[in-house]
């Protein structure tokens, strides 16, 4: 029983450190050094400081997720240079149908793991200057009305984000880096 004991004590500081969630940046390092991440220009960090529940309060987790993306200009050179392999079929498939339309693409990673790639269209198409941009789908069993907001400020990369799943809502705030052409 004392063996058993002291393997447990030696072991402790081990699964504790296991358990304890590695931030965003140590997982999007990794995902880059392994090759595992698409060839878009942008790499996007939550602030952990900021969001709507608690603004200039830090959070009490260590958020795990980070995002790529690159603008509709910059996925149409992609295309030009045939180095989209990048993107699956279904997204190929919905480029076809948007193609001449005006987007943002974003791929979602949680824990470094690709969550998939979404479009964002363009809130108001008449007004370009604007970065605000919008994803609209259902979540969840019940099929609940899902709206993400991603607004981006070209000049500073600073953004915001805005997640609405039925009645409830949460906002994000953070950084986006230039990491590729």
């Amino acid at each position: 029983m004392k063996q058993l004991l002291s393997i447990f004590l030696l072991l402790l500081p081990c699964t504790a450190a296991f358990a304890q969630q590695k931030p965003a940046r140590s997982y999007y390092e990794e995902a880059r050094q392994a090759g595992a991440l698409p060839t878009l220009p942008y790499v996007c960090f939550r602030s952990a400081e900021e969001t709507s529940q608690n603004p200039g309060v830090e959070a009490p987790y260590t958020d795990s997720t980070f995002a790529m993306l690159a603008t509709s200009q910059q996925i149409a050179e992609t295309i030009k240079s045939k180095t989209n392999s990048h993107m699956n079929d279904a997204d190929q498939r919905t480029l076809v149908e948007i193609r001449g339309h005006d987007f943002l693409y974003i791929v979602g990673f949680d824990h470094g793991v690709n969550g998939g790639g979404r479009f964002f269209v363009r809130k108001d198409p008449n007004d370009p200057s604007r970065a605000d941009w919008a994803f609209e789908g259902t979540a969840g069993a019940q099929n609940k009305p899902l709206t993400w907001d991603f607004n981006i400020n070209w000049g500073t990369l600073c953004f915001r984000e805005r997640l609405s799943i039925g009645s409830d809502s949460i906002t994000y705030y953070g950084q986006c880096e230039l990491v590729g052409k």
